[in-house]
């Protein structure tokens, strides 16, 4: 019984070492054609983190042979020439890392780390007209890929006004990532004092900054308490014409078009009513105030910069005999909550009526709000109030009234 498994046993021996055999002839064709070599990209990766870790030329060398693999089977594969690039700066071959990294870009306008290395060197050798343009095409191919870039643009404009003239006739262009470096910006992850020169240059290179982007830069500034430089800010933004027609309230007859916040009419309301500018009775425009005459809400405000010292608020108003019910009231407080006015508003039994209140600024006030906004009431019913004329003047007598 034995021997008559031997020949059976032989057989299967030989018919697996015949297929051992194959398989490994097939594999070793395999292989030659290109199956089951790593992916070049994949290689790419590697090498680029073993790169990202060498602290020598030496260290480097894996990363290098892992590229120049990659680089063989996909010869346009920018992204391991980079790697062999970076691993020539590191050798101190910096020529030979710019022809190679220069190179990498022109063939392929995506590749970011080359853009990004050129954009470095351009840079530190003050060329700043060409650094800021390689930023751009940067930015433009992905921003938020590119956003590292970003605070290279903020920390060399503000130290270089080299830089700073550069980057303001850069974004004179109107590029598509404008808006994300001002926000950058304006969420303090630039230096926010490159902003009022950047505004001026960019005012020069003849693309003014955007209502946006000075309402982001008043914001920043009146959030950190720094009102009088806001302020400046906005006159600005409202032209030669706009300041001649400025007094201490901006837009008292509700002609002028729409501003930045804070400094002009913020309007607004509730489940109770709401204000918004409209034609007025007699003619020209109003501001009109819906209100059911119980719920509490804030209709219209505006910040103001009043010295200390004696002051008048004036206006016209036209109003049912009713209106005061609710305590629809205009107050003008020192921020944060110091009131100095509070004025409320009464009837006028349907007619237009002038009215007036005296008010003091104490001296360490530095920035006020006029509000206009009801306290709720006992009941419901419907007003319509109209405001126009609006004034605040210098050196009011006491006390406020009503006038026919």
């Amino acid at each position: 019984m034995a021997e008559r498994a031997r020949p059976i046993r032989r057989l299967a021996l030989v018919w697996a070492l015949g297929v051992a055999l194959g398989l490994a002839i097939l594999l070793q064709g395999a292989s030659a054609m290109g199956f089951w070599r790593p992916d070049p990209a994949i290689q790419t990766e590697r090498a680029a983190g073993l790169l990202l870790w060498a602290q020598t030329p030496v260290d480097a060398e894996p990363a290098v042979a892992l590229a120049r693999q990659a680089l063989q089977r996909a010869p346009l594969l920018t992204r391991a020439a980079d790697v062999i690039a970076g691993a020539y700066f590191l050798d101190g071959k910096t020529g030979q890392a710019a022809a190679l990294y220069s190179a990498a870009a022109a063939a392929n306008h995506r590749d970011a780390a080359a853009s990004t290395w050129l954009f470095q060197r351009a840079l530190s050798a003050g060329r700043y007209d060409e650094a800021f343009t390689l930023a751009d095409a940067t930015l433009r191919r992905d921003a938020d890929a590119a956003r590292p870039l970003m605070g290279s643009l903020y920390t060399t404009a503000a130290a270089e006004p080299a830089a700073l003239q550069a980057l303001a006739k850069r974004l004179a262009l109107s590029p598509p990532w404008r808006p994300l470096f001002f926000d950058d910006l304006f969420a303090g992850r630039g230096s926010p004092a490159i902003i009022y020169p950047l505004f001026d240059a960019m005012r020069a290179s003849g693309s003014p900054p955007t209502t946006h982007e000075v309402q982001g830069y008043v914001t920043l500034l009146t959030r950190a308490g720094r009102y009088e430089q806001a302020y400046i800010a906005w006159l600005l933004s409202l032209g030669p014409a706009g300041v001649q027609r400025l007094r201490y309230i901006y837009d008292g007859g509700f002609e002028e078009a729409p501003t930045i916040d804070p400094f002009g009419w913020t309007l607004g309301g509730g489940a109770g009513g709401g204000a918004a500018i409209e034609d007025a009775p007699g003619g020209g425009h109003g501001l009109l105030v819906s209100w059911d005459g119980y719920a509490a809400s804030t209709f219209a405000r505006q910040q103001l910069l009043l010295p200390p010292g004696r002051y008048r608020f004036a206006g016209r108003m036209l109003a049912p005999d009713n209106a005061a019910v609710g305590g629809l009231k205009w107050t003008l407080t020192c921020l944060p909550s110091a009131k100095v006015l509070d004025m409320t508003v009464t009837g006028t039994g349907g007619d237009w009526r002038k009215f007036s209140q005296s008010f003091e600024v104490p001296a360490g006030c530095e920035t006020q709000r006029l509000t206009l906004a009801s306290a709720g009431g006992e009941r419901r019913t419907t007003l319509a109030i109209w405001f126009d004329d609006l004034a605040v003047e210098p050196g009011g007598a006491e006390g406020g009234r009503v006038q026919p």
